[in-house]
């Protein structure tokens, strides 16, 4: 147990000196960097079966429906980035028919994305202002994929005009993905930012994670 608290003091210990020595180093996005983005999105206001959810995530009778999605990029250049990305949410509510059974949505998105880091670009073009993009990258997506939507529901089987039995039926739905956004990071190391999205993006209008960054 103390070995772990030594080394727990240890670990935090270099996080501080890190963070207290943000400012004089650079950790711009650069070319060749790896970008690891696990994110919660929120404002997923429904598809073709998922319900509406008021734009914030909670959903009446369905509850609170977080949205996982997790992409990686490659930085190509100083302004241009690109990877894949993939988001998963689901919501379930009892049936309509029998509160033994659940109603299930599923929502999957997946495809790439493309990113132009214009903060990158001002600040070297405009030498007279300091635009601090060694530690702030403000960008732009365009997400290009997938969103598949999945719902199992419970049926009433009737038998000579009387309920006679429940059985549980799938459907699908898929549609395609063309959609941009803005985003703002902050990085508190070379290694590690905090980041926010506004815009859809296959599975929110609003999205904020952590980005890791590997050079």
């Amino acid at each position: 147990m103390k070995r772990i608290l030594i080394l727990l003091i240890a670990v935090l210990s270099i996080l501080v000196i890190d963070l207290k020595d943000a400012e004089a180093q650079d950790y711009a996005v650069k070319p060749w960097n790896i970008m690891i983005n696990p994110s919660l999105s929120f404002g997923h206001v429904g598809g073709y079966y998922s319900p509406y959810n008021y734009g914030v995530g909670y959903s009446p009778g369905y509850g609170f429906t977080p949205n996982f999605m997790i992409s990686a990029k490659l930085t190509f250049h100083d302004y241009i980035s690109a990877g894949p990305y993939l988001g998963y949410t689901w919501s379930t509510s009892n049936s309509y028919y029998t509160a033994a059974a659940d109603d299930r949505v599923t929502t999957t998105a997946f495809g790439a994305k493309g990113t132009f880091h214009y903060w990158n670009m001002l600040d070297k073009l405009i030498t007279e202002v300091d635009f601090r993009s060694d530690e702030f990258d403000l960008y732009a997506n365009v997400y290009i994929g997938a969103r598949i939507e999945t719902v199992t529901y419970t049926q009433e089987v009737t038998k000579q005009g009387k309920p006679d039995r429940y059985v549980k039926e799938t459907d699908a739905k898929e549609e395609p993905i063309f959609q941009p956004n803005l985003g703002a990071r902050w990085f508190a190391s070379d290694f590690f930012g905090l980041f926010a999205e506004f815009g859809w993006s296959g599975m929110g209008y609003f999205k904020a994670g952590a980005t890791f960054k590997f050079n």
